[in-house]
């Protein structure tokens, strides 16, 4: 099982109906968070304003997370090329997580 609580939901790869984000009382919440500011002053991300409107809002039944791949994000150094911050979620169907990985 998965916590939830834990979790943010990965926007890099993602497949929603867009009907959703302009709905009540998701777009209402999305304005809410643009008139903020917080987007520019605490560049708060898309990851946490994509999981607050589907955690939030969204029934378990209508979301799907997809779970039987590995997946890496990272951020490399543009003079290095070195990875400065990342991570890589092993998928929990992933047969072959270990030589992905």
């Amino acid at each position: 099982d998965i916590d939830g609580d834990m979790c943010g939901i990965y926007n890099n790869f993602f497949v929603a109906r867009i009907g959703y984000f302009h709905s009540w009382p998701v777009a209402p919440f999305l304005s809410f968070v643009d008139r903020q500011g917080m987007i520019y002053r605490r560049r708060l991300g898309d990851l946490m304003i994509h999981s607050m409107a589907v955690f939030a809002f969204a029934t378990n039944r209508t979301v799907h997370r997809f779970l039987d791949f590995t997946y890496e994000h990272a951020t490399a150094d543009q003079t290095t090329g070195c990875v400065v911050w990342g991570g890589i979620q092993a998928g929990y169907n992933d047969h072959h997580a270990r030589s992905n990985m």
